[in-house]
């Protein structure tokens, strides 16, 4: 496969877990979420996300390996899964109060 050429599949499959059908999405593609969030600020907004519900993976190491391997941000073309969960779990004031400004511009352009 050439770059040129990219492989994108989308595949749902209900998997029989106790009786209860849960759906997994397997999907190869190369292309990347880009973002003008830093990695700090992507992992606070994660992490409000769990905290209101709005995510609702039980593994939140996979959510945050996901975000990882799916998004980039203008100053990380790579994002480590180290740096997210570090981010994550350790949020510092500058980057609440510049995640809680984009906020409210998105609040007050509804």
């Amino acid at each position: 496969m050439t770059k040129k050429n990219s492989l994108d599949i989308n595949l749902n499959i209900n998997l029989e877990t106790n009786g209860s059908k849960q759906p997994t999405t397997l999907k190869l593609s190369n292309t990347k979420i880009e973002t003008s969030m830093t990695v700090a600020q992507l992992a606070f907004l994660s992490r409000l996300f769990f905290e209101a519900g709005l995510f609702t993976n039980q593994n939140k190491s996979e959510a945050l390996s996901a975000i990882a391997e799916n998004f980039v941000t203008s100053n990380a073309t790579s994002i480590s899964l180290k740096s997210l969960k570090s981010k994550f779990y350790t949020v510092d004031q500058p980057t609440k109060e510049s995640t809680k400004a984009f906020l409210e511009d998105l609040i007050n352009s509804i």
